[in-house]
């Protein structure tokens, strides 16, 4: 009667392996079979569910096997992750600036905005101005108001070296002025008001920008 029941037990026990065998061979096939998009689209779910160990794990396969376009979403949903960090997922700015990079150099301009920000701040990775302005200028380049705008500042304050070319400064504030970026109708209207550098004063296109700024400011 004990060999009997020990013989059952061990059958059991060889139909709980074989199930959970192919429980997890199932679950494999059926992971090799969804999709990038699909995959992408899991993980921004994810993400809302604040499932946030769930996602990073989806836009990490993502950013390796998915296409040109899903790589590059993916790879930004990873930088704003590890840059911002969540309740229960820690930040990581070294993570952060190595997928903002690869979004970056596949040409996305908040990607590149970003980055610069992390490098002429030194924020959590090393300071390096130089590449700082390799990043804005390519965000600048994509018309991205942001970016245009803080080339600006940056140009102002001598961040290119040598002279000040205050006709570069106001190029690229007036560029971000036309997309409604406050910050750069405000300097326009300060530097056309009382001229600088090579620029002269213009009452005209002073009241111009100090006007668009007033619209601007009554529809918010």
């Amino acid at each position: 009667m004990a060999e009997q029941k020990k013989i059952t037990f061990s059958r059991a026990l060889l139909f709980l392996i074989i199930i959970c065998i192919l429980v997890i061979v199932g679950l494999a096939v059926k992971d090799m079979l969804v999709t990038p998009a699909e995959r992408l689209q899991n993980a921004v779910v994810a993400l809302n569910d604040k499932e946030y160990k769930k996602a990073e794990r989806f836009f990490i396969v993502v950013a390796e096997q998915g296409d040109k376009e899903q790589q590059l979403t993916a790879s930004y949903y990873l930088a704003q992750l590890y840059y911002k960090g969540a309740e229960g997922f820690v930040a990581n700015a070294q993570k952060a600036a190595l997928f903002y990079e690869k979004a970056a150099m596949a040409g996305l301009p908040e990607a590149q905005y970003q980055l610069a920000l992390m490098y002429d701040t030194g924020d959590k990775i090393p300071e390096n101005r130089t590449k700082a302005l390799l990043w804005m200028n390519e965000a600048a380049k994509q018309g991205m108001p942001e970016a245009l705008y803080s080339l600006g500042v940056w140009v102002e304050r001598g961040y290119m070296g040598g002279g000040i070319p205050m006709d570069k400064v106001v190029a690229l504030y007036e560029a971000a002025a036309v997309q409604d970026h406050k910050n750069a109708m405000t300097s326009l209207v300060s530097i056309y008001a009382m001229g600088e550098g090579s620029v002269a004063p213009d009452a005209e296109k002073m009241v111009y920008w100090k006007n668009r700024l007033e619209e601007l400011n009554k529809k918010k």
